[in-house]
């Protein structure tokens, strides 16, 4: 994993409440093993739900179970949120927060920062959230 700059993820955080519905969205961290996407890339891709009883992704059962939208480990929502300094500062915060969260529970090969919009969905995991398209902001 890069070195990563605090300085770009604030720039990266302010670049994405700047823009138009920011307020109806949420930013997460999401890893995977099979792609490194690009940033800017919409992931168009749904998690599936947890089987407990085999204890896999239903995805890999004779009954798969689709979510909403992409799980992720949530790092902040935007709903209601003002653009002042020591916000703004509390998220970069979060991001490092999640990250460090999120290396030491999975190990994936890639991790990117990503924002879209939070479905009611709720994964199983500490933390985990559910994305619908969303976008990548950064490649970890």
């Amino acid at each position: 994993m890069k070195q990563i700059n605090r300085a770009e993820i604030r720039k990266i955080v302010v670049e994405a409440l700047e823009k138009p519905g920011a307020s109806a969205m949420s930013m997460g961290i999401r890893g995977n093993d099979y792609e490194d996407y690009e940033i800017g890339e919409i992931v168009d891709e749904v998690s599936y739900y947890w089987d407990h009883t085999c204890d896999r992704s239903s995805k890999y059962t004779d009954d798969p179970f689709e979510m909403d939208g992409l799980c992720a480990t949530g790092v902040f929502s935007f709903a209601n949120f003002h653009m002042h300094d020591w916000e703004i500062e509390e998220i970069v915060d979060e991001v490092f927060e999640k990250l460090e969260f999120h290396k030491k529970k999975y190990y994936y090969d890639y991790v990117h920062l990503i924002i879209g919009k939070q479905t009611n969905d709720i994964g199983d995991d500490e933390h985990e959230i559910v994305l619908e398209r969303p976008t990548v902001l950064y490649k970890f």
